[in-house]
């Protein structure tokens, strides 16, 4: 079976030019996951070591795609944008801190039959829940590539995992010396539903 789906897979760009009309979508998704940052407890000076969390993650994204797609074989390859929004839940040493993000993100999409595979990046800003009396409420932004497969058991639905990996960035270090916007290694590993509407049907070449 994977030798095949990998023969269907290269061939798809070629099965594309020949079958698929230009057609539109709207897209969108719902899902949780693991979520890996060290934006927290980032050190006040730089060079000190970065301590990174993992903890629980939900998501959600709205947006539509445009492109080449053949209705009836379920082909296509389009170009996909939109809004979301993602907020993680991390045990760190002080307590269980949320960060809630809302971002771009656009991407390049292909289908070939029953399987989806996405490849982007997405950034927005941060926000970073104050502990009362610990520590205040810190805005920042983040910034990642994403990559993600679907399995499409419906016509309009599907089961997807999705990985995205990059930076945040918080302001860290008011004093002297210190180097204000600093970045840490974050990750997310997501598994959810999607759903993807046709807007216009694909045009006959």
């Amino acid at each position: 079976m994977t030798p095949l789906l990998l023969i269907l897979l290269a061939g798809a760009p070629e099965a594309h030019a020949q079958l698929a009309g230009r057609g539109s979508a709207v897209w969108g998704d719902v899902g949780g996951g693991l979520a890996v940052s060290g934006a927290w407890d980032l050190p006040e000076q730089p060079g000190d070591v970065v301590r990174t969390w993992a903890g629980g993650t939900w998501t959600a994204g709205f947006g539509g795609v445009v492109g080449r797609y053949d209705d009836a074989f379920a082909i296509g390859r389009g170009v996909g944008f939109g809004v979301r929004a993602r907020q993680d839940l991390l045990p760190t040493s002080g307590g269980l801190a949320i960060q809630t993000t809302v971002a771009v993100e656009a991407w390049r999409a292909i289908d070939l039959l029953v399987v989806s595979l996405r490849v982007g990046a997405l950034a927005g800003p941060l926000l970073q829940g104050g502990r009362p009396g610990v520590a205040p409420a810190v805005v920042g932004g983040t910034a990642r590539v994403l990559g993600s497969a679907a399995y499409r058991f419906h016509r309009h639905w599907s089961v997807q995992a999705r990985l995205e990996a990059g930076a945040d960035l918080v302001q860290r270090g008011q004093g002297q010396g210190s180097s204000g916007l600093r970045a840490a290694p974050a990750v997310g590993v997501v598994v959810g539903l999607g759903f993807t509407v046709p807007v216009a049907r694909p045009d006959a070449r």
